[in-house]
């Protein structure tokens, strides 16, 4: 048998193998919902200071949007002047970014936090208003969307790979326009101008998530398939 994490990663397997695709089962990724809950957000001072607080974890890549992201910000603070976005993440575009940040003067709206600790990633999960995932191509199927909605947290994200599987299941406003930095601007604004909206989202991600995307429940799907080719 084989498996893949989403529909869309099972379009990427026909191109190498149409006949594997065919027989291949979806099965998405799993997460520690004890370690992954609401609770106590991280205590730091961009957490404390800005509504909305927009939070991404990334590898500093082109494919992950980071970029387009930042971009984004001067459309978001020309309604919402008092948002931040925290970054999570290293990569080799992070001296690239941090002068696009100088040069559209948002040093004091977005903040690089550099390589996070597991316990500080839901910490920042849990404080966020927003969790943005910017992904630019090729998101197989998204890890950190389930991690942030399982600690009570909405998510945006673009339509692009694995994500609309996820998203558009919970909600349709939860997925951006598109992928340039005008389209993730409209995708958060829409989420987070109408007054109570997040909150209202905020009450229902986790269980979207949990129990169905646990790793006790992602193992019984795998031992399903593993017993069905034992007995064929």
């Amino acid at each position: 048998a084989t498996i893949v994490l989403t529909r869309y990663m099972r379009d990427q397997l026909a191109e190498l193998s149409p006949s594997a695709a065919r027989r291949a089962e979806v099965i998405p990724g799993g997460l520690h919902a004890e370690r992954f809950c609401p609770g106590p957000g991280i205590d730091h001072p961009i957490a404390r200071n800005g509504y909305p607080l927009l939070f991404t974890a990334r590898r500093f890549v082109p494919r992950t949007g980071v970029s387009e992201l930042v971009q984004a910000m001067p459309y978001v603070l020309a309604e919402l002047p008092h948002a931040r976005l925290a970054i999570a993440g290293d990569g080799p575009l992070v001296g690239e970014i941090r002068s696009m940040i100088a040069r559209l003067s948002l040093v004091d709206s977005v903040f690089l936090l550099g390589r996070v600790s597991e316990e500080d990633l839901v910490g920042w999960y849990r404080a966020a208003s927003l969790f943005v995932l910017p992904t630019q191509e090729l998101e197989g199927f998204g890890l950190s969307t389930i991690e942030a909605l399982a600690c009570g947290t909405p998510a945006v994200g673009t339509p692009v790979g694995g994500t609309p599987e996820i998203l558009d299941a919970i909600d349709s406003r939860l997925l951006a326009p598109g992928t340039a930095p005008r389209d993730l601007a409209a995708g958060i604004l829409a989420l987070t101008m109408p007054e109570g909206l997040l909150a209202s989202l905020a009450r229902d991600v986790r269980n979207r998530v949990v129990p169905s995307m646990t790793w006790p429940a992602i193992a019984d799907r795998h031992l399903e398939i593993y017993e069905r080719m034992w007995h064929e």
